[in-house]
């Protein structure tokens, strides 16, 4: 049980990280601004500037097989980062977008290791 114990504390002690990683990144992705993007109170009453960021994302490109039936695409992370590669902050924005991606996946993975041991916990209850 004392094995048990270590592992599930160690596993707490990684959600707790990932989930704060996420938070994180997710702040700075929302502070990250781009010198192109217009504020909200310089925007017209058309459209303000969109960030470079945003623009890219926006695109659309054929499928690679590009038969008629399959149509268009938004382009990817990667295709987007070549696009913005000439802002510092859109390229920024790219980077913490990948590592809040990552830092994700490692959430699921520790929520799935403290799950496993509380069901491990409760059968060795029983």
């Amino acid at each position: 049980m004392r094995d048990l114990a270590e592992r599930a504390i160690a596993a707490c002690r990684d959600y707790d990280r990932w989930a704060s990683e996420v938070s994180r990144l997710t702040e700075a992705i929302r502070e990250t601004e781009c010198p192109h993007e217009a504020p909200a109170e310089q925007e017209t009453h058309f459209r303000g500037y969109p960030s470079c960021f945003k623009e890219a994302a926006q695109k659309e490109v054929p499928e690679i097989l590009s038969r008629p039936e399959h149509g268009l695409r938004r382009i990817t992370l990667d295709e987007i980062e070549r696009e913005v590669k000439d802002c510092p902050a859109c390229s920024r924005l790219v980077q913490l977008i990948r590592d809040r991606r990552h830092a994700r996946r490692m959430l699921g993975a520790a929520k799935r290791r403290v799950r496993a041991l509380g069901k491990r916990a409760a059968a060795e209850e029983a």
